[in-house]
Protein backbone atom coordinates (compact mmCIF):
# COMPACT_ATOMS: atom_id res chain seq x y z
CA UNK A 1 0.00 0.00 0.00
CA UNK A 2 3.05 2.54 0.56
CA UNK A 3 4.16 2.38 -2.82
CA UNK A 4 0.80 2.66 -4.32
CA UNK A 5 0.17 6.04 -1.85
CA UNK A 6 3.66 7.04 -3.70
CA UNK A 7 2.84 6.00 -6.73
CA UNK A 8 -0.18 7.72 -7.80
CA UNK A 9 0.96 11.27 -6.46
CA UNK A 10 4.26 11.15 -8.92
CA UNK A 11 1.92 10.62 -11.59
CA UNK A 12 0.02 13.78 -11.43
CA UNK A 13 3.16 15.92 -9.76
CA UNK A 14 6.05 14.98 -12.67
CA UNK A 15 4.54 16.78 -15.27
CA UNK A 16 3.31 19.81 -13.58
CA UNK A 17 6.87 21.00 -12.79
CA UNK A 18 8.60 21.52 -15.19
CA UNK A 19 9.04 21.77 -18.95
CA UNK A 20 11.70 21.42 -21.75
CA UNK A 21 14.54 19.61 -21.01
CA UNK A 22 14.56 19.18 -17.40
CA UNK A 23 10.65 17.60 -18.42
CA UNK A 24 12.59 15.10 -20.33
CA UNK A 25 14.96 13.78 -17.43
CA UNK A 26 12.02 13.62 -15.01
CA UNK A 27 10.01 12.01 -17.58
CA UNK A 28 12.13 9.11 -18.12
CA UNK A 29 12.70 8.89 -14.60
CA UNK A 30 9.63 8.58 -13.79
CA UNK A 31 8.96 6.14 -16.70
CA UNK A 32 11.84 4.04 -14.83
CA UNK A 33 10.03 4.05 -11.59
CA UNK A 34 6.80 3.24 -13.23
CA UNK A 35 8.09 0.03 -14.99
CA UNK A 36 10.02 -0.97 -11.71
CA UNK A 37 7.02 -0.54 -9.90
CA UNK A 38 4.55 -3.10 -12.48
CA UNK A 39 7.52 -5.48 -12.60
CA UNK A 40 7.94 -5.63 -9.00
CA UNK A 41 3.97 -5.73 -8.48
CA UNK A 42 4.04 -8.53 -10.50
CA UNK A 43 6.33 -10.24 -9.20
CA UNK A 44 5.34 -9.82 -5.53
CA UNK A 45 1.31 -10.23 -6.96
CA UNK A 46 -0.41 -12.42 -4.37
CA UNK A 47 -4.38 -11.64 -3.80
CA UNK A 48 -5.22 -9.27 -0.80
CA UNK A 49 -8.54 -8.51 0.41
CA UNK A 50 -10.47 -5.27 -0.56
CA UNK A 51 -10.25 -2.31 1.17
CA UNK A 52 -13.04 -1.24 3.40
CA UNK A 53 -14.67 2.25 2.85
CA UNK A 54 -12.46 3.68 5.46
CA UNK A 55 -9.30 2.07 3.79
CA UNK A 56 -10.45 4.31 0.85
CA UNK A 57 -11.01 7.19 2.59
CA UNK A 58 -7.65 7.20 3.67
CA UNK A 59 -6.08 6.60 -0.03
CA UNK A 60 -8.19 9.36 -1.43
CA UNK A 61 -7.24 11.95 1.57
CA UNK A 62 -2.88 11.52 0.96
CA UNK A 63 -3.56 11.72 -2.11
CA UNK A 64 -5.49 14.98 -1.96
CA UNK A 65 -3.18 16.07 0.40
CA UNK A 66 0.12 15.71 -1.39
CA UNK A 67 -1.60 16.85 -4.45
CA UNK A 68 -1.91 20.16 -2.01
CA UNK A 69 1.41 19.93 -0.50
CA UNK A 70 2.70 20.29 -4.21
CA UNK A 71 0.47 23.20 -5.55
CA UNK A 72 -0.73 25.33 -2.70
CA UNK A 73 2.81 25.33 -0.79
CA UNK A 74 5.25 25.08 -3.73
CA UNK A 75 4.47 26.25 -7.30
CA UNK A 76 6.81 26.43 -10.28
CA UNK A 77 7.33 29.04 -12.52
CA UNK A 78 9.39 29.86 -15.78
CA UNK A 79 11.46 33.82 -15.94
CA UNK A 80 9.32 35.43 -18.23
CA UNK A 81 11.67 37.70 -18.97
CA UNK A 82 15.49 39.47 -18.76
CA UNK A 83 13.72 42.23 -16.38
CA UNK A 84 15.63 40.33 -13.11
CA UNK A 85 18.85 39.96 -14.13
CA UNK A 86 21.26 39.07 -13.11
CA UNK A 87 19.35 37.74 -10.40
CA UNK A 88 17.09 36.04 -12.20
CA UNK A 89 17.62 34.86 -15.79
CA UNK A 90 14.89 35.06 -18.75
CA UNK A 91 15.24 33.70 -21.88
CA UNK A 92 17.93 34.63 -24.01
CA UNK A 93 19.64 34.29 -27.40
CA UNK A 94 23.38 35.21 -29.55
CA UNK A 95 22.21 36.94 -31.74
CA UNK A 96 18.69 38.27 -31.16
CA UNK A 97 17.09 39.74 -33.93
CA UNK A 98 13.92 41.24 -32.43
CA UNK A 99 14.29 44.85 -32.40
CA UNK A 100 15.78 44.86 -35.94
CA UNK A 101 12.52 43.08 -36.93
CA UNK A 102 10.54 44.49 -34.91
CA UNK A 103 11.34 48.45 -36.83
CA UNK A 104 11.02 46.51 -40.02
CA UNK A 105 7.49 45.34 -38.85
CA UNK A 106 6.27 48.82 -38.29
CA UNK A 107 8.53 51.38 -40.10
CA UNK A 108 5.27 52.73 -41.71
CA UNK A 109 4.54 54.03 -38.41
CA UNK A 110 7.50 55.90 -37.52
CA UNK A 111 9.76 58.77 -39.18
CA UNK A 112 12.98 57.40 -38.90
CA UNK A 113 16.12 60.17 -38.19
CA UNK A 114 18.96 60.01 -39.97
CA UNK A 115 20.58 59.37 -36.97
CA UNK A 116 18.59 55.89 -36.38
CA UNK A 117 18.71 54.77 -39.63
CA UNK A 118 22.78 54.50 -39.16
CA UNK A 119 22.16 53.36 -35.41
CA UNK A 120 20.38 50.31 -37.06
CA UNK A 121 22.95 49.75 -39.50
CA UNK A 122 25.41 49.43 -36.46
CA UNK A 123 23.16 47.01 -34.88
CA UNK A 124 22.49 44.56 -37.69
CA UNK A 125 26.38 44.57 -38.82
CA UNK A 126 26.84 43.25 -35.06
CA UNK A 127 23.97 40.72 -35.26
CA UNK A 128 25.67 39.64 -38.37
CA UNK A 129 29.01 39.38 -37.20
CA UNK A 130 27.76 37.38 -33.77
CA UNK A 131 26.10 35.02 -35.89
CA UNK A 132 29.08 34.55 -38.21
CA UNK A 133 31.48 34.60 -35.49
CA UNK A 134 29.24 31.79 -33.47
CA UNK A 135 30.57 28.52 -32.84
CA UNK A 136 28.58 25.44 -31.88
CA UNK A 137 30.38 22.90 -29.66
CA UNK A 138 30.02 19.39 -30.01
CA UNK A 139 30.26 16.15 -28.18
CA UNK A 140 30.61 16.29 -24.62
CA UNK A 141 30.85 20.20 -24.62
CA UNK A 142 27.23 20.21 -26.08
CA UNK A 143 26.09 17.71 -23.55
CA UNK A 144 27.79 19.70 -20.64
CA UNK A 145 26.34 22.89 -22.14
CA UNK A 146 22.79 21.68 -22.31
CA UNK A 147 23.09 20.89 -19.40
CA UNK A 148 23.60 24.60 -18.24
CA UNK A 149 20.52 25.28 -20.18
CA UNK A 150 22.22 26.53 -23.11
CA UNK A 151 21.09 25.03 -27.05
CA UNK A 152 21.64 25.96 -30.21
CA UNK A 153 19.58 25.73 -33.51
CA UNK A 154 21.56 25.58 -36.62
CA UNK A 155 19.83 25.92 -39.97
CA UNK A 156 21.45 25.71 -43.80
CA UNK A 157 19.51 25.94 -47.01
CA UNK A 158 19.84 22.87 -48.88
CA UNK A 159 19.34 24.70 -52.23
CA UNK A 160 18.92 27.99 -53.75
CA UNK A 161 15.61 29.60 -53.01
CA UNK A 162 13.34 32.34 -51.41
CA UNK A 163 11.95 31.69 -47.39
CA UNK A 164 8.48 30.63 -48.34
CA UNK A 165 7.21 30.35 -44.57
CA UNK A 166 8.16 29.52 -40.99
CA UNK A 167 6.00 27.06 -39.59
CA UNK A 168 4.38 27.28 -35.85
CA UNK A 169 6.23 25.31 -33.26
CA UNK A 170 4.41 21.72 -33.04
CA UNK A 171 3.87 20.75 -29.20
CA UNK A 172 3.20 17.49 -27.63
CA UNK A 173 1.68 17.84 -24.08
CA UNK A 174 4.15 20.70 -22.89
CA UNK A 175 6.72 19.72 -25.15
CA UNK A 176 8.29 21.63 -28.40
CA UNK A 177 8.23 18.63 -30.72
CA UNK A 178 9.56 20.26 -34.29
CA UNK A 179 8.95 23.21 -35.92
CA UNK A 180 9.39 23.47 -40.18
CA UNK A 181 10.99 26.17 -42.53
CA UNK A 182 10.42 26.29 -46.20
CA UNK A 183 12.92 27.31 -48.39
CA UNK A 184 12.42 27.04 -51.88
CA UNK A 185 9.91 24.53 -51.47
CA UNK A 186 11.97 21.97 -49.40
CA UNK A 187 11.10 21.76 -45.95
CA UNK A 188 13.81 22.26 -43.59
CA UNK A 189 12.54 20.79 -39.58
CA UNK A 190 14.56 21.56 -35.94
CA UNK A 191 13.74 18.96 -34.20
CA UNK A 192 13.22 19.88 -30.58
CA UNK A 193 13.59 23.29 -30.59
CA UNK A 194 14.26 25.29 -27.54
CA UNK A 195 11.42 27.82 -25.89
CA UNK A 196 11.81 30.95 -27.10
CA UNK A 197 9.35 33.00 -25.47
CA UNK A 198 7.10 35.99 -27.12
CA UNK A 199 9.69 36.73 -29.53
CA UNK A 200 9.50 33.51 -30.86
CA UNK A 201 11.73 31.90 -33.66
CA UNK A 202 11.24 34.83 -36.72
CA UNK A 203 12.34 38.06 -34.49
CA UNK A 204 15.06 35.65 -32.80
CA UNK A 205 16.77 34.95 -35.81
CA UNK A 206 15.66 37.67 -38.30
CA UNK A 207 13.47 35.63 -40.51
CA UNK A 208 11.85 37.16 -43.44
CA UNK A 209 9.46 35.66 -45.56
CA UNK A 210 10.83 36.14 -49.08
CA UNK A 211 14.32 36.96 -48.10
CA UNK A 212 16.57 34.62 -50.50
CA UNK A 213 19.11 32.09 -49.79
CA UNK A 214 21.68 30.02 -51.59
CA UNK A 215 23.02 26.59 -50.90
CA UNK A 216 24.73 26.36 -47.70
CA UNK A 217 23.63 29.77 -46.47
CA UNK A 218 23.02 29.86 -42.54
CA UNK A 219 19.42 30.73 -42.57
CA UNK A 220 19.09 30.00 -38.67
CA UNK A 221 22.45 30.11 -36.04
CA UNK A 222 21.41 30.72 -32.73
CA UNK A 223 22.45 30.01 -29.06
CA UNK A 224 19.89 30.07 -26.88
CA UNK A 225 19.85 30.60 -22.95
CA UNK A 226 16.97 28.87 -21.03
CA UNK A 227 15.05 30.97 -18.97
CA UNK A 228 15.84 30.30 -14.71
CA UNK A 229 12.80 28.42 -13.52
CA UNK A 230 11.86 28.72 -9.94
CA UNK A 231 10.25 27.66 -6.79
CA UNK A 232 7.78 30.17 -5.41
CA UNK A 233 6.65 29.40 -1.95
CA UNK A 234 2.84 30.13 -1.61
CA UNK A 235 2.79 29.50 2.51
CA UNK A 236 5.37 32.22 3.42
CA UNK A 237 2.97 34.73 3.43
CA UNK A 238 0.57 33.14 5.93
CA UNK A 239 3.22 33.83 8.96
CA UNK A 240 4.58 36.79 8.19
CA UNK A 241 4.32 39.70 5.48
CA UNK A 242 5.85 40.56 2.41
CA UNK A 243 9.35 42.44 3.51
CA UNK A 244 11.64 45.44 1.66
CA UNK A 245 13.89 43.02 -0.75
CA UNK A 246 11.88 39.74 -1.45
CA UNK A 247 11.37 38.65 -4.96
CA UNK A 248 7.57 37.86 -5.66
CA UNK A 249 5.35 36.77 -8.38
CA UNK A 250 2.33 38.43 -8.37
CA UNK A 251 -1.08 38.40 -10.81
CA UNK A 252 -0.87 41.51 -13.31
CA UNK A 253 -4.65 41.88 -12.58
CA UNK A 254 -3.31 44.27 -9.57
CA UNK A 255 -2.04 46.45 -11.81
CA UNK A 256 -5.46 48.99 -12.32
CA UNK A 257 -6.37 48.47 -16.09
CA UNK A 258 -5.99 52.11 -16.75
CA UNK A 259 -2.05 51.72 -16.23
CA UNK A 260 -1.93 48.21 -17.76
CA UNK A 261 -3.14 49.51 -20.84
CA UNK A 262 -1.55 53.08 -22.27
CA UNK A 263 -0.54 54.23 -25.85
CA UNK A 264 2.98 52.88 -24.20
CA UNK A 265 2.71 49.70 -23.37
CA UNK A 266 0.19 46.81 -22.52
CA UNK A 267 -0.08 44.17 -19.97
CA UNK A 268 -2.41 41.52 -19.90
CA UNK A 269 -4.53 41.21 -16.80
CA UNK A 270 -4.01 37.35 -16.61
CA UNK A 271 -0.53 37.20 -16.60
CA UNK A 272 2.28 37.00 -13.64
CA UNK A 273 5.06 39.17 -12.84
CA UNK A 274 8.63 38.57 -11.08
CA UNK A 275 9.60 41.49 -9.47
CA UNK A 276 11.79 42.84 -6.31
CA UNK A 277 9.64 44.14 -3.17
CA UNK A 278 11.38 47.89 -2.82
CA UNK A 279 8.50 49.82 -0.54
CA UNK A 280 6.07 48.03 1.69
CA UNK A 281 3.23 50.07 3.23
CA UNK A 282 3.81 53.65 4.25
CA UNK A 283 6.96 54.05 2.73
CA UNK A 284 7.81 57.17 0.90
CA UNK A 285 10.48 56.27 -1.84
CA UNK A 286 12.29 58.62 -4.20
CA UNK A 287 15.64 57.98 -6.65
CA UNK A 288 18.72 60.03 -5.69
CA UNK A 289 21.84 59.56 -6.89
CA UNK A 290 20.61 56.61 -8.92
CA UNK A 291 19.88 54.88 -5.58
CA UNK A 292 16.34 54.23 -4.29
CA UNK A 293 15.64 56.66 -0.80
CA UNK A 294 12.74 56.06 1.50
CA UNK A 295 12.07 58.88 4.00
CA UNK A 296 14.75 60.86 2.17
CA UNK A 297 17.58 58.01 3.36
CA UNK A 298 19.59 56.02 1.67
CA UNK A 299 17.97 52.65 1.46
CA UNK A 300 20.92 50.60 2.57
CA UNK A 301 19.26 47.37 3.88
CA UNK A 302 18.56 45.16 2.48
CA UNK A 303 22.06 44.99 0.51
CA UNK A 304 19.89 43.77 -2.51
CA UNK A 305 18.29 46.65 -3.03
CA UNK A 306 21.29 49.10 -1.95
CA UNK A 307 22.78 47.79 -4.81
CA UNK A 308 20.67 48.61 -7.45
CA UNK A 309 21.73 51.47 -9.53
CA UNK A 310 19.02 53.76 -11.41
CA UNK A 311 19.63 55.95 -14.62
CA UNK A 312 18.12 58.57 -15.99
CA UNK A 313 14.59 57.61 -16.96
CA UNK A 314 13.07 57.13 -20.16
CA UNK A 315 9.93 59.72 -20.94
CA UNK A 316 7.36 57.61 -20.59
CA UNK A 317 8.15 56.37 -16.89
CA UNK A 318 5.49 57.90 -14.73
CA UNK A 319 6.77 57.59 -11.27
CA UNK A 320 10.37 58.63 -9.49
CA UNK A 321 11.38 60.38 -12.91
CA UNK A 322 13.44 62.79 -10.45
CA UNK A 323 15.65 63.55 -7.12
CA UNK A 324 12.03 65.59 -6.05
CA UNK A 325 8.99 63.53 -6.79
CA UNK A 326 8.46 60.73 -4.21
CA UNK A 327 6.29 58.28 -4.18
CA UNK A 328 4.09 56.96 -0.97
CA UNK A 329 3.37 53.44 -0.81
CA UNK A 330 -0.47 52.89 0.28
CA UNK A 331 -1.82 50.63 3.06
CA UNK A 332 -2.03 47.34 1.93
CA UNK A 333 0.15 47.85 -1.37
CA UNK A 334 3.65 47.05 -2.57
CA UNK A 335 5.99 48.59 -4.24
CA UNK A 336 7.85 46.83 -7.22
CA UNK A 337 11.17 47.23 -8.72
CA UNK A 338 13.15 44.91 -11.74
CA UNK A 339 16.84 44.17 -10.56
CA UNK A 340 17.71 45.28 -14.04
CA UNK A 341 16.52 48.52 -13.88
CA UNK A 342 17.14 49.57 -17.13
CA UNK A 343 15.38 47.38 -18.77
CA UNK A 344 11.84 46.68 -16.69
CA UNK A 345 8.59 47.56 -16.78
CA UNK A 346 7.63 47.88 -12.96
CA UNK A 347 6.21 49.95 -9.84
CA UNK A 348 7.55 53.06 -11.77
CA UNK A 349 5.45 52.93 -14.73
CA UNK A 350 2.42 51.86 -12.97
CA UNK A 351 2.73 52.20 -9.70
CA UNK A 352 1.84 50.28 -6.57
CA UNK A 353 0.00 46.78 -6.55
CA UNK A 354 -2.37 45.58 -3.80
CA UNK A 355 -0.42 42.60 -1.58
CA UNK A 356 -3.50 40.27 -2.31
CA UNK A 357 -2.09 40.06 -5.79
CA UNK A 358 1.32 38.32 -4.24
CA UNK A 359 1.00 34.78 -5.12
CA UNK A 360 4.16 33.73 -2.84
CA UNK A 361 8.13 34.00 -2.53
CA UNK A 362 10.83 33.26 -4.95
CA UNK A 363 12.65 30.62 -2.79
CA UNK A 364 15.42 28.81 -5.72
CA UNK A 365 16.23 28.39 -8.80
CA UNK A 366 15.78 24.56 -10.03
CA UNK A 367 16.97 24.80 -13.55
CA UNK A 368 19.23 25.28 -15.02
CA UNK A 369 21.52 23.12 -13.11
CA UNK A 370 24.87 25.32 -13.22
CA UNK A 371 22.30 28.59 -11.86
CA UNK A 372 20.23 26.43 -9.26
CA UNK A 373 20.19 27.40 -5.42
CA UNK A 374 18.41 29.61 -3.28
CA UNK A 375 17.35 32.99 -4.91
CA UNK A 376 18.31 35.68 -2.84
Amino acid sequence: MALELLGVPILFMVPSVVSGVPALVLWGIWGIYTILWIVMLVKSYRPVPRLRWFGWIGFIFVNVLLYLVNDCFFRPFVMPTGSMQPTLCGIDSIPDWTSVVWDADFADRYDFSVDKQNMRARERARLIKEQETLIIPTGWERIKQQLEGVSYIHVVASSNGSLDSIGPVKRFLRFNIKQSLKIGGAEHVIWFPPDLGESGLRHRAGLFVGHVYHKGDDVVKLRVRAADRIFVERCTYIFRSPKRGDIVVFETKGIPKAQRETPSWGIPPDEFFVKRIAGIPGDVLSIQNGHLYNHGQFLSQPTNLAKLEFSVPPAIQIYLTNSADTFRVPDGCYFFVGDNTTNSLDSRYWGAVSGKYIIGKVSEIYWPFARAGRVQ
